[in-house]
């Protein structure tokens, strides 16, 4: 009997980069919701199927993702703790809201997110953890997630959810920071908390890395190249400023801009491939082939 597939490992034993990888993603409203989720979370969870759907039609409305979460562990849900971002380059904020009833929940205005803007939550000064346990969505999400959520409750607490499908499961496990927007791949248990604690100085973790939601895929390519080469670590070393893929008719090439901490600026040209053709998660039925992206040329502007 041959053995079980799985993404994640199958990720790794081709050494798979982690960085572009990140889920482009700018708003957010993650939306408590205890117990079981099916593998499309918003369409089968026991919100029911007309609050998903009016939750879904809010997403498309204000261009957010809406994602499911809910804390370690089994609990009885009082109403829903509801947390809305913005994760965007240069402005990020993190709101909690809390709703009695699910009615209550979906009769919120949240059309202002879509500008970016307040939808009347309290504003939060600190990170909050989402960790994919989405196993129904990928089995390796559930295997190694879950995991990465047990470590971290006990010292971070309140700050830590679990989460439907962020994106890229195999780099499972998959840890998404908000409002920061920082996505980190492939974390083992024994790992996250002091991950958690550099991000709380402001430090990323390199190896971890997956990139920021808010740039890009290229660009986030270009800025873990761009830290690895200067050995920047502080989160607000490096600030994208200009990108622009396809340049001088090459569609491999890209060039990114970005603001050094001193005021100085650096411009990196990136070149795409791609990988050779695998199976990039646990159900899907056709291997694609992932980019991977190369650092060309670095000089300073």
């Amino acid at each position: 009997m041959s053995a079980r597939f799985f993404c994640s490992d199958a990720s790794v034993a081709r050494d798979e980069p982690l960085h572009g990888t990140a889920s482009t993603v700018r708003r957010w409203i993650g939306v408590e919701q205890s117990g079981p989720w099916g593998p499309k979370a918003l369409q089968e969870s026991r919100l029911g199927e007309d609050a998903s759907a009016r939750l879904r039609a809010v997403g498309r409305a204000v261009g957010a993702r809406v994602l499911l979460i809910r804390r370690h562990g089994r609990y009885e849900q009082r109403g829903h703790e509801v947390r809305v971002a913005f994760t965007g380059r240069d402005r990020r904020w993190l709101e909690a809201l809390r709703f009695e009833t699910t009615e209550e929940l979906l009769a919120h205005d949240f059309a202002s997110l879509r500008r970016g803007r307040s939808v009347g939550g309290e504003r939060l000064d600190h990170l909050e953890l989402f960790v994919c346990t989405h196993g129904k969505h990928d089995p390796c999400c559930a295997r190694k997630g879950r995991a990465i959520a047990e470590a971290l409750q006990p010292e971070l607490g309140d700050r830590v959810w679990e989460t439907s499908h962020i994106g890229g499961d195999r780099f499972a496990g998959n840890l998404l920071a908000l409002p920061l927007g920082v996505y980190y791949g492939r974390v083992e248990p024994a790992q996250a908390v002091r991950l958690a604690r550099r991000l709380d100085e402001g430090l990323l973790d390199l190896a971890h890395y997956r990139g920021r939601s808010s740039y890009p895929f290229a660009a986030q390519a270009a800025e873990w190249l761009v830290r690895e080469k200067l050995t920047l670590h502080a989160f607000d070393a490096l600030q994208l400023t200009e990108h622009a893929e396809n340049t001088d008719h090459d569609d491999a090439l890209s060039v990114s801009t970005f603001r050094l901490r001193d005021g100085s600026h650096v411009r990196a040209t990136v070149e795409e491939t791609a990988a050779a053709p695998a199976q990039l998660t646990c159900h899907a039925d056709a291997e694609h082939r992932a980019p991977r992206y190369a650092l060309r040329e670095l000089t300073e502007v």
